[in-house]
């Protein structure tokens, strides 16, 4: 018999519709005591919570029995659950211990959820549910699993001091405002893949005893990790982070990947004492330039503690890159003319040391200009073409290139002795279109800046690891 879980052929599925949470059970069950009326209706919540917790061990004792969880409620707030359910049109045998699950999946909520205390001994589901209002989990337990895959919370949401005992999936989860899970407890890798977090989201004093998977989540707005401890690794590849992201003081890192981590308005704020040796950048994207002086101050400080960081384990690459992306921002926040200038003219030649193939245009382009203006077109320009003159017109390109070659590099002597001569022999003054003087000094000044900014760019490149 086909049911609404059921597909009707190979390609086809009906997903099943919301509900709304009065319709569920188990809603009805964690608001037994009455709906608060916020999250300071200290007595109802906690009513709700002593109902709650007295009627797990009744429903599922196994669970009770196999983590050792005791059974400390009083029995009169179990009593008190039946009653209240039975007065709601509900009996305790329709819901007995044969439920492997609390299932609140496809439920939509209309008012804002209180499930704060809550004990939930098995696998807990709220796949595609939706929370149009606020959402409070604060001080309850997930002992056997939580999925919160494709959930979607349009207000604030709070996992304050929560503690999930097993594996809490919040994979693509959408949150619209604030997201809380301070002082949040993780026995095992908690999943937020793909998750998009709308506003501000807090995992300060966070403990993640197995590390955490952020791969391809988003931050839209401020990232919070003050104070968090991360016992394993902990995985950010791919993670776009809008607003700042602080993780400051965070304790026990391991390895932390951050590959392919976007940060396009601010860079990571870490403070003393991080392990930022042990953390992974390849293939990040970073802002541009800071958009005040006070941003600049901030990402000075950012990009100078990752950079020392690389250097301590002689990672060359990602030092070089953290070092331009300092220098940057050092500009920006440079109010002497005449030293930004400096910094502007040291970004343009040769991106701040580690752009060897700016540096490269910029040195070959010296030496082609210089070809161009050195060749004779006024003796060229009207001669028919034969083969003494094309060949004539080739060793005269030669000797202009050679020249020009040389007269870049005249700090090592070379603008005097053959290469002249050889020009000289080809070239009389008359055909010149400018002045070989001239030439001459405007190649030689320049030509000290190209070739030091190549070789220093290339010496950067071949050092990198």
């Amino acid at each position: 018999m086909n049911s609404e879980h059921s597909p009707i052929d190979n390609n086809t599925t009906f997903e099943p519709k919301l509900k709304p949470a009065s319709e569920n059970v188990w809603y009805v069950m964690a608001t037994l005591g009455g709906t608060p009326s916020s999250i300071y209706d200290f007595e109802t919540i906690k009513k709700n919570a002593d109902y709650w917790n007295a009627l797990m061990p009744r429903l599922f004792e196994s669970y009770y029995k196999k983590l050792n969880l005791g059974f400390g409620a009083k029995p009169q707030n179990c009593l008190k659950a039946i009653e209240l359910l039975e007065a709601r049109g509900f009996s305790l045998p329709i819901i007995n211990s044969d439920f492997k699950s609390i299932d609140f999946s496809f439920t939509k909520f209309d008012t804002p959820v209180f499930f704060c205390g809550l004990n939930f001994p098995p696998l807990t589901l709220f796949q595609k549910s939706e929370f149009q209002q606020g959402s409070y989990f604060d001080n309850s337990r997930f002992m056997h699993g939580v999925n919160f895959e494709l959930a979607a919370f349009f207000k604030n949401v709070s996992f304050d001091k929560t503690i999930f005992h097993s594996v809490a999936y919040f994979k693509n989860i959408k949150t619209m405002d604030h997201s809380l899970f301070t002082a949040t407890d993780f026995y095992e890798q908690p999943q937020f893949v793909n998750a998009e977090f709308g506003n501000d989201a807090s995992f300060n004093t966070a403990r993640f005893q197995k590390g955490a998977n952020f791969s391809d989540s988003k931050f839209l707005g401020n990232s919070q990790f003050r104070h968090a401890r991360f016992m394993k690794e902990t995985i950010f590849s791919g993670a776009t982070f809008i607003g700042l992201s602080s993780f400051t003081k965070i304790d026990g890192v391991t390895l932390s990947c951050f590959k392919g981590a976007n940060f396009p308005n601010h860079p990571p704020v870490f403070s003393d004492g991080e392990k930022l040796e042990l953390m992974e950048w390849n293939g990040n994207s970073w802002p541009k330039n800071p958009p005040d002086k006070l941003s600049a101050i901030v990402h000075i400080d950012a990009y100078e503690r990752l950079g020392l960081a690389m250097g301590k384990i002689e990672k060359s690459q990602y030092q070089q890159n953290f070092k331009r992306l300092e220098m940057i921002a050092r500009r920006v926040n440079e109010n002497n003319f005449f030293v930004k200038s400096t910094y502007y003219i040291y970004e343009k030649l040769g991106e701040y040391g580690f752009g060897y193939a700016r540096a490269l245009s910029w040195w070959a382009a010296n030496i082609a200009i210089g070809t161009i203006l050195l060749f004779p077109y006024k003796n060229t320009i009207a001669v028919k073409p034969t083969f003494e003159t094309v060949l004539f017109a080739l060793k005269t390109w030669g000797a202009a290139i050679a020249t020009s070659f040389s007269n870049a590099h005249s700090f090592l002597g070379l603008h005097r002795g053959p290469f002249k001569n050889l020009y000289t022999e080809k070239v009389s003054e008359a055909d010149r279109l400018i002045s070989f003087n001239a030439v001459w000094g405007t190649q030689a000044i320049v030509g000290v800046l190209f070739t030091f900014f190549l070789v220093l760019t290339l010496r950067n490149k071949f050092k990198a690891k």
